[in-house]
C-alpha cells in the first residue's frame, strides 16, 4: 500500500490569516509538525511508501524529513501545486500511484498514530480502515482520509480523525492532546509531576509549575516543554501548556493555558493566558484576532536604552576602553601565530580561529569609532564584533540570532558586555574542529 499526504488550505482560510508565513506541513501540533503526526499514522499502518506534497516547498523542510529512518514508511517530499480534488490528484500522480491501493490524507486535519511494534495492532488498524469505508461524492475534495482500492474511491471515517476548521479548533486540539495523548506520540525525554521535558532545559530559581492557590502542584494539568528552552527566575507556568523549541521566558513571565511556538522570546513580567504566541505574533483563538508586534514589543521596554544618553555614553566609553586591551591581546596572539605557522593549512586555520584573529579588523574599527565592540547582530548599522549569540552557542540560525538580540537589549549592562567578550574569547579556544572547518 502507498499513501499521499496532501495538506493544503484555501487562500482565504483561517490558516493563511493566522499562519501566513508557514506551510501547513510545519503547523505545530503538540510540539511536532503536523506532517510528523500523519507520518506516524502511516507507519502505524505499515504503509511502504508515502508521498508528501507541499505547495510551499522549502529546502529547510526537506532537511527535516531527510532522516526518515524514524518511520517504517519510505518518505518522498516534493513541491506540487494545490489539487483539492482527490480524483484529479490521483490522476496527476498516476506514475507514483500505479495500480496499488492508495490512502490519501487530504486537506487540513489531524489523525494521530503513535508507532506500534505489535503486528496485531497494525493489522487491526488496517481492518478498521477497510471497515470504515463509505461512498464518496463524484468529485471529492473535502478534508479527511480517502482510500482507493482498484478503481473504487471511498471515504474513510474513523474516530481518530479531527478536522481543523478554525484557529479555535487548532488551539483546543493541541491542549486536548497533551491531556489525553492516546492517539499521538508526544516529544520529550523526561516526565515529572505532569511536566514533559525536552532536551537541555534551563530553569532558574523561583519558578513555579502548575501550582494552585494553595501553592500545591496540580496533577490535572500538563506542561509540554520543547528542546533548548530557558526559563528565567520567578516565572509561573500553568497547564495545559505547550512550549516549543528554542524558547526564552524572561524574569517574572506568567503563562497559562497557551501555546508558545518555536523560537519565541517573552520578556520580563509579560502575562500570557489563553493565547498562541508565534514569535512576534499573538493570537487570541477565542476572539479570532491576531496582533502583530514589533520585535521590541515582546522584548520589553528597550526604548529606555536608546533614550538614556548617559547609558549610551557609558556603553560607548566601555566599547572604546575595552577595545584597547583586546587589540593588544589579539596582536600578541598574532605574533605567536606567526612564529609557529608559515603556511596556510587546516591546522593554521584552526589556530587562527582559536586565537580570534579574524576579529582584529573589527576591533580596529571600534578604535576608529566605526563599529561597536559589543552589541546586536542585526542593529540598524553594522553588526558588532562580539554578540550574545556567539557567546552561548556555536551556530545559531537567523531566528535564534534575533531572539538573542532581544535578550541582550532587555538585559544590557556593563557586566553582561564584559561577560560576552570573555566568554567568546575563551569559548573559541575550546571550539570543536567540526565547526571551525565550516567557519
Amino acid at each position: 500500500m502507498k499513501a499521499i499526504i496532501n495538506l493544503f488550505c484555501e487562500r482565504d482560510s483561517w490558516f493563511h490569516e493566522f499562519f501566513s508565513f508557514r506551510s501547513p506541513i510545519t503547523l505545530p501540533i503538540t510540539g511536532k509538525p503536523l506532517a510528523h503526526h500523519l507520518m506516524d499514522f502511516c507507519s502505524n499502518l505499515q504503509i511502504e511508501k508515502v508521498l508528501l506534497l507541499d505547495y510551499c516547498y522549502d529546502k529547510s523542510i526537506q532537511e527535516q524529513f531527510n532522516d526518515s529512518y524514524q518511520w517504517y514508511s519510505h518518505l518522498e517530499y516534493m513541491g506540487a501545486k494545490t489539487i483539492p480534488n482527490v480524483q484529479k490528484l490521483l490522476t496527476f500522480h498516476h506514475r507514483y500511484c500505479g495500480d496499488d491501493d492508495i490512502l490519501i490524507l487530504n486537506g487540513l486535519f489531524f489523525v494521530g498514530g503513535a508507532p506500534n511494534e505489535k503486528e496485531e495492532d497494525w493489522k487491526n488498524n488496517i481492518n478498521q480502515i477497510q471497515n470504515s469505508l463509505e461512498p464518496t461524492e463524484m468529485q471529492p475534495s473535502g478534508s479527511g482520509i480517502y482510500y482507493r482500492h482498484g478503481k473504487e474511491l471511498s471515504r474513510v471515517r474513523i474516530p481518530q480523525e479531527k478536522p481543523i476548521r478554525s484557529i479555535q479548533d487548532y488551539f483546543n486540539l493541541n491542549l486536548s492532546l497533551i491531556v489525553d495523548s492516546r492517539h499521538c506520540s508526544l516529544p520529550g525525554y523526561k516526565t515529572q509531576d505532569n511536566i514533559i521535558f525536552g532536551s537541555t532545559p534551563v530553569i532558574m530559581s523561583g519558578c513555579t509549575f502548575n501550582e494552585d492557590d494553595g501553592s500545591h502542584p496540580s496533577p490535572r494539568h500538563t506542561i509540554l516543554m520543547g528542546d533548548n528552552i530557558r526559563i528565567e527566575q520567578d516565572c509561573t507556568l500553568k497547564g495545559p501548556l505547550i512550549i516549543g523549541n528554542n524558547v526564552i521566558l524572561d524574569n517574572g513571565v506568567y503563562v497559562e493555558r497557551s501555546i508558545i511556538c518555536d523560537n519565541t522570546y517573552l520578556s520580563n513580567d509579560l502575562e500570557i493566558i489563553d493565547k498562541i504566541v508565534d514569535r512576534n505574533v499573538i493570537i487570541d483563538p477565542y476572539k479570532n484576532v491576531k496582533l502583530v508586534l514589533d520585535e521590541s514589543d515582546l522584548s520589553g521596554d528597550t526604548s529606555a536604552h536608546v533614550k538614556n544618553y548617559f547609558l549610551r555614553f557609558i556603553h560607548a566609553v566601555f566599547n572604546y576602553v575595552m577595545a584597547i586591551p583586546i587589540t593588544i591581546h589579539l596582536f600578541i596572539c598574532y605574533a605567536i601565530f606567526l612564529c609557529f605557522f608559515f603556511a596556510w593549512t587546516s591546522r593554521t586555520k584552526r589556530w587562527y580561529f582559536k586565537f580570534s584573529l579574524d576579529k582584529v579588523f573589527g576591533v580596529l574599527q571600534c578604535l576608529a569609532f566605526r563599529k561597536q565592540l559589543v552589541g546586536c547582530i542585526n542593529p540598524p548599522g553594522d553588526s558588532a564584533v562580539f554578540t550574545y549569540s556567539e557567546s552561548i552557542q556555536s551556530e545559531p540560525n537567523a531566528i535564534q540570532k534575533q531572539m538573542d538580540d532581544q535578550y541582550f537589549l532587555a538585559h544590557d549592562s556593563i557586566k553582561l558586555r564584559f561577560s560576552i567578550i570573555m566568554t567568546t574569547l575563551i569559548r573559541r579556544i575550546f571550539q570543536h574542529d567540526e565547526y571551525i572547518n565550516r567557519y
